[in-house]
């Protein structure tokens, strides 16, 4: 039987950081957070695990930045555990999965909604018994390993994606653990092998997705790189031709698959055949675009979709729809500075001078120290002969940061 029980539901004091210990979690047990709020600055919720020497180890991170207002996460491996929020700047670069920041350049105080509830498995079996005997497990706890399996892999995921490639092994071998039959998992755990150079290690774990499902495209696609790090080009090719042959099962079932498109792009691209290849790269980007229109049928005011499908269309040449979409997410979000300069970076390559410096001008507006600003504001003013105000842009650009050589051309 499953247990809730709140361990804090309450808002903060305005601050800049705040920290809570939640307690602990034993075998069956799970914390379910969820933190909101209003405030236009981005922030951070990080989960530390601790020590009983007070040492603390980073588990989780989740950045949040406006138009998001909450974040929702979950923890359910044993320990005790700590929970911190912090506010950023508005010049945290929010173009990349990791928050960038200048420690130094720390945001005003924030008011956070916290909701702490820790779910507890009342009368819980042994993880052996659970295993061994799964005639014996009731519904409700066979889904709940099934959920578990799933944790784990999703939070190798999150570490795989951080560049942490053992830590992501370790969540990968729990989830196989809990289902070894997952040929997700197996994929995944080759990949995480791959980037770690252990190719033969990486060559066993795809055999082992493929043995599970021959038609897994990913662990053809996986398995052939790791093929030709070994130099086994012949046995290489014919993991990318049956990796090509797979994706196109797939694509048969679902020619909107862009997913498969992608992986039938980078097999093609391995084998050298990059027209192809271009092709259904290009089929990505057109799908990306049907997903951007679709969110903004349902909600016009995403700014998040409007900039996200204006990088999109950057991407396949059409320069003028770009600036379309750029403009109408700056629009709705006039402070978000890389935003304003990435529009600014798309008229200068187009040969409009005026209109970029317009941008660069708007985004030092919003942050005056920025260093991308200035130095964008430098060329683009070099570009149109005003020599005078590029090498005090560049100036200024050297203030926060830059390495420019005050040397412009006459």
């Amino acid at each position: 039987m499953l247990k809730n029980v709140t361990i804090f539901d309450g808002t903060t004091e305005p601050a800049i950081q705040y920290t809570k210990n939640l307690g602990e979690l034993s075998n069956g047990d799970t914390f379910y957070i969820n933190v909101q709020s209003d405030s236009i600055y981005p922030w951070d919720l990080t989960i530390y695990r601790t020590a009983p020497n007070e040492d603390r180890l980073h588990w989780i991170t989740h950045q949040c930045i406006a138009p998001q207002k909450e974040v929702n996460t979950q923890v359910i491996d044993n320990g005790s555990y700590q929970l911190e929020l912090k506010s950023r700047s508005l010049s945290t670069e929010t173009n990349l999965v990791l928050v960038k920041v200048d420690p130094g350049d720390l945001s005003t105080s924030i008011r956070w909604h916290i909701l702490v509830i820790k779910n507890t498995l009342v009368n819980k079996q042994s993880e052996t018994n659970l295993a061994l005997d799964s005639n014996d497990i009731s519904i409700d706890n066979q889904s709940r390993i099934n959920t578990a399996a799933d944790e784990w892999l999703e939070k190798g995921t999150v570490l795989h994606n951080q560049g942490k490639y053992h830590d992501a092994l370790y969540a990968y071998g729990k989830s196989i653990e809990i289902n070894p039959q997952n040929t997700i998992i197996w994929c995944k755990k080759g990949n995480a092998l791959s980037e770690l150079g252990r190719h033969y290690e990486a060559i066993q774990a795809y055999e082992k997705a493929l043995e599970i499902n021959p038609l897994n495209a990913d662990a053809w696609y996986g398995e052939g790189k790791a093929l030709d790090e070994l130099n086994r080009r012949d046995e290489g090719i014919h993991a990318y031709d049956e990796a090509i042959q797979a994706y196109d099962k797939a694509l048969e079932t679902n020619p909107l698959n862009s997913d498969a498109w992608t992986g039938k792009g980078n097999a093609l691209e391995k084998l050298g055949r990059d027209e192809e290849a271009t092709t259904c790269f290009n089929q990505v980007i057109e799908l990306t675009i049907q997903d951007y229109n679709r969110a903004l049928t349902k909600n016009p005011q995403d700014a998040d979709a409007w900039y996200g499908k204006a990088n999109t269309l950057e991407k396949l040449g059409r320069h003028y729809e770009a600036l379309q979409a750029y403009n109408r997410s700056i629009e709705l979000n006039p402070r978000n500075v890389d935003w304003v300069l990435q529009e600014g970076k798309v008229l200068e390559s187009l040969g409009r001078h005026e209109e970029a410096l317009n941008c660069f001008n708007k985004a030092i507006e919003v942050d005056p120290k920025n260093l991308d600003a200035w130095s964008l504001k430098g060329k683009v003013l070099d570009n149109l002969g005003r020599r005078d105000e590029a090498k005090e842009a560049y100036k200024e650009a050297n203030k926060y940061g830059g390495h420019f050589f005050i040397s412009i051309r006459s």
